[in-house]
């Protein structure tokens, strides 16, 4: 695979063992996986719109390891950073019931929000929580909507936490699992006996394996940290592409690296000691922005093979001798990802990020699923770009469950269509009275399985996963992505260097040799007690 994952993954072994040739295989014609940023024309000028990931976060363990491959290649003076005062950072907003509730930015703004429905539903449920019985000590995983009911109250779950569930995983809290989607809630409920005591704990609980990733990266990394204080999030001023093209030109230029596009593979199988893969095609030499495809036939043997495809698409992989039942069991969901420019430049209501569409939401306010809705120019405007620009996200959980029944009759038929769907979701959210105007460039882009669905029992099937990969292959067939330890692109970063880690020092693996939460647990001073309950 080409999108982030694959590029990831071949640029740090091809980084950490320069003498070991490397064969990628993509079978689209361009790289990058669902970022991609596109430049539409038309009479303002050439928009650019993002058809996938818009902005990365860089405080997180996995936000450390993007930034890592961002200073590596030489990206810094290419980023747009997004501050903490900046508007977008500041006003961020949940649709519900049927209206835009602006989340509090500090402590100042929770008073000013408590009119506001949506905190209704915070204030409710929180206060309780303290007080609530702590679950079954004997249970493995449970929905992220099942444990909130019990701990919050079912308002709040279904109104500002499955809002935030759409816009992060386009998925069903009361599907997806809570163990796996936020562990340390999920310890704080068995240790503490609730998520109140947990933070106010004098213990400080962290991950094993981020305690060790942090030490490998953060020296390297400490003036960049620097530059990026006060940083929410960022984005390439050029587009999200900017760093699947860099990772990809980088590669190109290492003489053990090949790449080949429209290669799709059918088939792999396992001898006991190689890989055979099996295109389902001669691959062509096919030439591009940048680069031309090897004229010569790529090798049909490898030592080892690391898939870095949708779970159930490797397992299609197998022969049935060699299959690994446990990854078809990983499920995902598709989005619609509808951008629009509009030409006035003051067209919204009201300005900020965006606004998150809960669970709760009726047909009627919501007749399209939609999920989020993004005001992408209140973010980032890039030069010459003097209208508005916004991005409607559509599908997810809601698209799985009218197709499990049969319904696809929600699906577009055209672009045009698609369009329409998102204009209308606008004016019955927003106001007809603020889009009297057509848009003027659009883009559409349609994500088949890009979100996988970590439901309850994850954790459980990766490990199955792992035992089954290496019972199988003996260490020589990888799994690296998406579906396995994280959905965001930072998570897919961090992902690859591990799994590249592993096999450049040992020699084998299956990437799921860290899918469970070890946690380290030391003593809070009381400064950082009160920083961590104040943040």
């Amino acid at each position: 695979g080409g999108g982030i994952s694959g590029l990831a993954t071949a640029w740090y072994i091809s980084k950490f063992a320069p003498h070991v040739p490397i064969t990628l295989f993509e079978k689209s014609s361009r790289l990058g996986g669902r970022v991609q940023s596109k430049r539409v024309q038309c009479d303002d000028g050439e928009i650019l719109f993002e058809a996938g990931p818009r902005t990365l976060r860089p405080w997180s363990v996995a936000g450390l390891a993007t930034l890592d491959l961002v200073r590596q290649l030489g990206l810094e003076d290419k980023l747009f950073l997004v501050k903490r005062d900046d508007i977008a950072s500041q006003n961020r907003f949940i649709f519900y019931p049927d209206q835009l509730n602006q989340l509090p930015a500090d402590i100042v703004s929770v008073f000013s929000s408590l009119r506001l429905p949506i905190m209704k539903t915070v204030f409710g449920g929180l206060f309780p929580e303290i007080v609530r019985k702590r679950r079954n000590l004997n249970m493995a995983d449970e929905s992220v909507g099942s444990f909130l009911s019990r701990r919050v109250g079912l308002p709040l779950a279904e109104s500002l936490i499955s809002a935030a569930i759409h816009g992060m995983y386009a998925g069903d809290l009361d599907q997806l699992s809570m163990k796996s989607l936020f562990p340390k809630e999920w310890r704080d409920e068995h240790v503490h006996g609730s998520l109140s005591r947990g933070l106010f704990s004098t213990q400080q609980v962290e991950r094993i394996d981020d305690l060790v990733f942090k030490a490998q990266l953060k020296d390297d990394n400490r003036p960049l940290l620097k530059k990026l204080e006060g940083t929410v999030m960022y984005c390439f001023e050029d587009g999200m592409q900017t760093l699947t093209d860099a990772i990809a030109q980088d590669l190109l230029q290492r003489s053990n690296v090949q790449i080949f596009t429209d290669s799709p593979i059918e088939q792999l199988s396992w001898d006991g000691e190689h890989i055979e893969l099996y295109p389902s095609s001669p691959t062509p030499p096919t030439s591009h922005e940048f680069f031309t495809t090897p004229e010569s036939p790529p090798p049909p043997k490898f030592s080892h093979v690391i898939s870095t495809l949708h779970a159930p698409r490797t397992n299609d992989l197998l022969p049935a001798t060699t299959k690994i039942p446990t990854l078809s069991t990983i499920p995902a969901t598709s989005v619609l990802v509808v951008s629009l420019y509009y030409r006035p430049s003051k067209i919204l209501p009201v300005n900020g990020f965006g606004y998150l569409i809960p669970k709760s939401i009726t047909a009627e306010l919501n007749p399209h699923h939609a999920l989020s809705v993004t005001f992408d120019t209140d973010m980032y405007r890039p030069t010459g770009e003097t209208g508005t620009k916004l991005t409607v996200t559509m599908g997810g959980h809601y698209w799985t469950s009218l197709l499990a029944n049969g319904d696809a009759s929600f699906l577009p038929a055209s672009e045009e269509e698609a369009v329409m769907m998102a204009v209308k979701t606008l004016m019955v959210q927003l106001g007809g009275e603020f889009f009297t105007e057509e848009p003027v460039a659009w883009n559409v882009a349609l994500h088949e399985d890009c979100y996988p669905q970590y439901t309850v029992g994850h954790e459980e099937r990766c490990i199955k996963a792992r035992e089954e990969l290496w019972e199988k292959f003996e260490g020589r067939l990888s799994v690296v992505g998406s579906s396995y330890k994280g959905v965001g692109v930072s998570d897919c970063v961090r992902h690859a260097r591990e799994v590249a880690v592993r096999l450049v020092k040992l020699g084998k693996g299956s990437g799921l040799e860290d899918v469970e939460k070890t946690w380290a647990v030391k003593d809070t001073p009381p400064s950082l007690r009160r920083k961590r309950i104040e943040m």
